[in-house]
């Protein structure tokens, strides 16, 4: 059991109290701190003080918060309580309260008029620990790299923004997937890109997790190489990708045994561009009166020719040169 001081002044800051305390939680080994399995729990103490004037309500203990939602609820509700007690200038009884999640409000199930109802009585066989502070230096100074460490060095080391390493570092199985991945590939923020997007998309259909995923950091760091080295284009590795997930293919054997390698010879590309300048006319003349948007139906056409094998960006600026010299 863990309590606190009571020094928290708000369900926001209760809120992202728990949420720092079950990251580390999660972290360290410790639980799953799966709230909604009971491997979880949380009560809240709470009252109104008014320093100037020395007055204070009584203490309420709410119980009955199945989810960190609950406790934010719950909490804003009791202060809204306690703090009209407190303008009628009551100080209620202290009690302990069970939250009711609908219509959502708290509800008495017992009181505590004086002192301690618990009637707790010192265990005689267990003796009172002390623990020395050269004892709590040394558990620190063991304790695995925390969320908001692992955070900061993957800005400074990887170079990536600090709102994907925040996401990033939320799931330590997310963070390890996604370094070694990137020391793998030798490129995080093409690996950080995928894996906050497509990667996560897709373990979110399936209902999976980054401590569940079947699809290794060696394995998406051979697809992302093939993305890297210009073999095959995004939309073929998302494709790729998602049989992966669904077949579990090794990504460079599937992209040979289905022909997916992206066509990188100019001339062959320039064939494409000129039989699709040729069918689609109107979309020249299109773009020579300024409406771009024909560009992309063009690059479209290609792809389509090049059964998704050429290059976006290549089309694109092969497209352009033909135009211009027309």
């Amino acid at each position: 059991e863990i309590v606190t001081e009571p020094d928290m002044e708000s369900a926001e800051e209760a809120r992202q109290f728990l949420d720092i305390l079950k990251e580390r939680i999660k972290y360290l080994g410790i639980s799953d701190v799966k709230m909604e399995e009971g491997s979880l729990r949380c009560d809240c103490n709470l009252n109104v003080v008014d320093k100037e004037k020395g007055f204070k309500t009584k203490i309420s203990e709410i119980k009955n918060m199945n989810s960190f939602r609950a406790v934010e609820k719950a909490i804003e509700y009791e202060t809204r309580r306690h703090f009209k007690m407190a303008e009628e200038g009551e100080i209620g009884h202290k009690e302990t309260r069970r939250w009711v999640e609908d219509p959502g409000h708290t509800e008495v199930m017992r009181r505590k008029e004086e002192g301690n109802d618990y009637r707790f009585s010192v265990e005689g066989d267990i003796p009172f620990v002390s623990l020395e502070q050269s004892f709590i230096d040394k558990i620190e100074s063991e304790l695995p790299e925390l969320p908001h460490e692992k955070m900061n060095r993957f800005i400074t080391e990887y170079k990536i923004d600090e709102y994907d390493a925040d996401i990033l570092t939320r799931s330590k199985a997310a963070a390890d997937y996604f370094e070694q991945t990137a020391e793998l590939v030798k490129d995080p923020r093409l690996a950080s890109n995928w894996i906050l997007s497509d990667v996560s998309r897709r373990l979110n259909e399936e209902e999976k997790s980054f401590e569940t995923i079947e699809i290794s950091p060696k394995q998406l760091a051979d697809l992302l190489f093939l993305v890297k080295d210009g073999k095959i284009n995004n939309n073929t590795a998302k494709k790729v990708l998602r049989a992966m997930f669904e077949e579990g293919v090794e990504p460079t054997d599937y992209v040979k045994e289905k022909g997916l390698i992206q066509i990188t010879d100019d001339s062959a590309l320039n064939e494409i561009v000129e039989k699709v300048l040729s069918d689609n006319l109107q979309s020249i003349e299109d773009i020579k009166n300024g409406k771009d948007r024909a560009l992309g139906f063009l690059v479209g056409q290609c792809m389509k020719a090049s059964k998704g094998k050429g290059n976006p960006q290549k089309f694109n600026e092969l497209l352009r040169e033909n135009i211009n010299k027309m």
